[in-house]
């Protein structure tokens, strides 16, 4: 490894002389789940109680190491974005439960989406101590219908998450509702990031199939603070509690 020999130990993780923080972990955990993040993720989840510029010497430091990497994505009007290097994704699979397919090129038709998904789990991080499976690792054969990503709990509980960034045709989403009715979840939920798409698919899951507990919350009430969520029995209180 670019580091300098062996690294990684039970206890203690060395890049050269320098120590991977538990926090430095966590980071990259993170970018190996979702492929990337900005800058604006670390310093709001990783650095909540510091100033972004420590969040902004960290991230250098990662770099120089050799374990992070800078791109600038057009699309989004040149953000920068950090990836993980090869040296970091070493130390990821090291890190991590199960292995994700790592992209060598972000898809930039779906890279503000996946920014938002990135976002929504990170929050939910925070609020809940499930296990989070992001949609590159869900398996195909056991999902007829592949979300954004699953919360599984202690107990198998499973919470799976759809962003709706976007509003989707009546036909289209209805389809896509029905295919949740062959995949046992405990909850479906959806995270709206509009009022006008959050009032119409409150009208199309009442129409849904009554058996699936979908429901239903709005983003920006989520991203500060812990809602009810609708569904389509009335409200439900889920993020003041840590289990599912």
């Amino acid at each position: 490894m670019g580091g300098g020999g062996d690294f990684f130990s039970q206890s203690e993780c060395w890049v050269g002389v320098m120590r991977i923080q538990e926090r430095d972990k966590e980071i990259i955990r993170r970018i190996y789940e979702q492929q990337f993040l900005f800058h604006e993720h670390v310093e709001r989840y990783f650095f909540r109680n510091a100033s972004s510029q420590l969040a902004r010497i960290r991230i250098a430091e990662l770099a120089k190491v050799g374990l992070l990497r800078k791109e600038t994505v057009t699309v989004l009007g040149n953000r920068r974005i950090i990836r993980l290097t090869p040296d970091g994704l070493e130390l990821a699979r090291q890190l991590h439960h199960f292995d994700i397919p790592q992209l060598r090129r972000l898809d930039l038709k779906t890279v503000e989406h996946d920014a938002i998904v990135t976002s929504v789990a990170l929050r939910l991080h925070e609020l809940w101590d499930g296990l989070w499976v992001p949609e590159r690792a869900l398996k195909k054969e056991d999902y007829t219908q592949i979300p954004d990503g699953v919360f599984v709990f202690q107990n198998s509980n499973k919470v799976a998450l759809e962003i709706e960034n976007s509003l989707k045709g009546r036909n289209r989403f209805l389809e896509n509702l029905d295919k949740w009715r062959f995949t046992p979840m405990r909850l479906v939920l959806f995270v709206t990031t509009h009022p006008k798409i959050h009032s119409a698919l409150k009208r199309f899951i009442d129409q849904g199939p009554g058996k699936v507990p979908f429901a239903l919350v709005d983003w920006d009430q989520l991203k500060n603070g812990t809602p009810t969520v609708w569904c389509p029995k009335g409200e439900l209180q889920i993020f003041d509690r840590r289990q599912f």
